[in-house]
């Protein structure tokens, strides 16, 4: 599909909302939510959510957002696709995750970065490490929290987003050997942490093996799973002790 966001780009837009400071206006997507704007949603008493009074919301509630770039938090995700496609048809939380094409309870969430973590009437954007990018609230606007400290009940794949490939590495010497760009990567990575791997040539044998259990048995719980990224691919896999 041409103009579809990746889950990166995704992110990446919410995180510069919260880097920025952007504000919760009701209705908004991703947009300067000026004076006039302002003015005259209050003199056509614009209606608001069911938990605010369209008669003080535009001037009063939203006042300290006045110049500042705005969205709620389905309008966020809106803005981000319209990025790409200026089309992009606005939705609710809702919608949004009634349309995921894939979704779970919350403690079953995956550590893909671009999910979408939502509950009755509202929804925000997984960064990974158990964070959350979200349009928070009035009171609150763009904010990062934690997943644990927050009351969404699942997760979603949304439905267009492009989420990074992901393949399942093997971390254990077979035959023949594993070998690919992701090995690579984790051969570099573990020389560079002081593990010896010898050469990061990709080819996954006995000495990048020990190197790696080296590292598990140091600074790592039994049952770890890893992450590599190379190539715009995503690899997972799991080390055990």
């Amino acid at each position: 599909m041409a103009n579809k966001i990746t889950s990166a780009q995704l992110v990446s837009y919410f995180q510069r909302a919260v880097a920025e400071g952007w504000g919760y206006v009701w209705s908004l997507n991703g947009e300067l939510y000026t004076r006039e704007l302002a003015e005259h949603y209050h003199k056509i008493q614009r209606p608001t959510s069911k938990h605010r009074d369209p008669k003080t919301y535009w001037l009063k509630d939203c006042a300290k957002w006045i110049g500042k770039m705005a969205a709620d938090c389905s309008g966020g995700i809106v803005g981000a696709h319209r990025q790409y496609n200026p089309s992009y048809q606005d939705q609710s939380a809702n919608t949004f995750y009634s349309r995921c094409i894939e979704k779970g309870p919350i403690s079953t969430i995956p550590e893909i970065p671009g999910l979408c973590v939502w509950r009755d009437g509202h929804i925000g954007i997984y960064e990974g490490n158990g964070n959350v990018l979200e349009f928070r609230g009035t009171d609150y606007g763009a904010v990062r929290t934690k997943l644990t400290s927050r009351n969404f009940t699942h997760w979603g794949r949304l439905r267009d987003a492009e989420y990074a490939e992901e393949k399942p590495m093997i971390f254990e010497v077979t035959s023949p050997y594993q070998r690919g760009p992701a090995y690579e990567a984790m051969q570099t990575a573990l020389n560079a942490a002081g593990y010896d791997c010898g050469k990061a040539d990709g080819v996954w044998g006995p000495k990048s093996q020990n190197a790696l259990q080296g590292l598990v048995e140091a600074h790592m719980p039994i049952g770890v799973s890893i992450t590599v990224e190379a190539g715009g691919v995503t690899y997972r896999g799991d080390a055990v002790r």
